[in-house]
């Protein structure tokens, strides 16, 4: 190494907060086991699930990390310029990363330990330096919780608006899969009742009409789940063509006539704006579940409602099904 590019080296190091308790003799030692690295716009620095081999200080340019939270879905969590440590977390947890890292523009940055030394060998030569460093790590965390901690608290409306874009089925409108087995403690009830729902006869449409047809078929059926939910109630594109309504207080009768309801709304639907003739009309299965307790029952309670939608399916189609 160069001793201009080892003296950039000890700058960035000096700079970041992780490495400032150092002294200048510390921080010459560890600029021996890091690296300048460029990489160019548009190339992937790290990506979820990668080995946590090392952490960055950005010297130059721009990278922003983000996080997949759904299939083709993803969220910016954070963008570093010139002066910036990131990597750090995943790092000193030992964990894989769990979000990916792109040079927003052309970057240069400072990578600690460089590639060839494994961390553990690094920790056991010099385990006095990293006492300090460790140290800093765990300040810094901290003081992110706080300052994470208040700004969910400041900016509620906004976290849910985005806590809602992510959990939104952009064709329907409707809840997401996820929403409804991830979020279950801010919306359950005791009771809550849960329906599933299935055309019977999508496949048919799909094979006779195409798959467009069946894509505007699933905007129709959504708009056909408004009128049953009520106040608190929501809708959820479950899987494919299957459907759910969540019902928080409702009773098990009403959650009946709900389902009965919607069996004979689907049957209703008209289809004929897709398939340009008014013969063809699906017939639905429902399952209806009720759930009371604790949150933790809810995956149980999906699981059953599921069971009783293919049960009905199975059986003959165009009826309802109660657990």
């Amino acid at each position: 190494m160069s001793g201009d590019a080892k003296a950039q080296i000890v700058s960035l190091l000096r700079s970041a907060r992780l490495f400032s308790a150092l002294g200048g003799e510390e921080l010459d030692t560890l600029a021996d086991y890091a690296e300048l690295v460029e990489h160019l716009k548009g190339e992937v620095i790290l990506r979820a699930g990668d080995a946590s081999d090392a952490l960055y200080i950005v010297k130059q340019g721009e990278v922003v990390v983000s996080k997949e939270v759904a299939e083709g879905q993803s969220i910016t969590l954070a963008s570093f310029i010139a002066g910036d440590c990131f990597g750090e977390l995943d790092f000193f947890s030992r964990t894989p990363r769990n979000a990916t890292a792109v040079a927003e523009q052309d970057a240069v940055l400072l990578a600690f330990p460089r590639r060839t030394v494994p961390f553990d060998t690094l920790i056991g030569t010099r385990p006095h330096v990293f006492a300090k460093v460790l140290h800093a790590f765990l300040t810094t965390v901290a003081q992110r919780i706080r300052a994470t901690n208040r700004l969910i608290i400041e900016n509620a409306p906004w976290v849910q608006e985005l806590r809602r874009q992510i959990h939104t089925d952009s064709q329907t409108g409707l809840f997401t899969k996820p929403y409804l087995e991830q979020e279950a403690s801010s919306f359950l009830a005791d009771p809550t009742a849960l329906i599933m729902l299935k055309p019977d006869n999508f496949k048919q449409l799909n094979d006779s009409y195409g798959h467009k047809a069946g894509d505007g078929a699933m905007t129709l059926l959504a708009a056909v789940l408004q009128p049953f939910l009520g106040s608190s109630g929501f809708g959820v594109r479950y899987r494919g063509n299957e459907v759910a309504v969540v019902l928080p207080g409702a009773a098990e009768r009403a959650a009946r006539e709900v389902a009965e309801g919607l069996r004979r709304a689907v049957n209703g639907l008209d289809l004929s704006s897709i398939t340009g003739r008014p013969d063809f009309r699906f017939t639905a299965s429902l399952g209806v579940v009720m759930h009371r307790g604790a949150a933790s029952g809810w995956p149980a309670a999906i699981s059953a409602a599921y069971d009783l939608l293919y049960r009905a399916r199975n059986e003959g189609g165009d009826r309802v099904y109660t657990g």
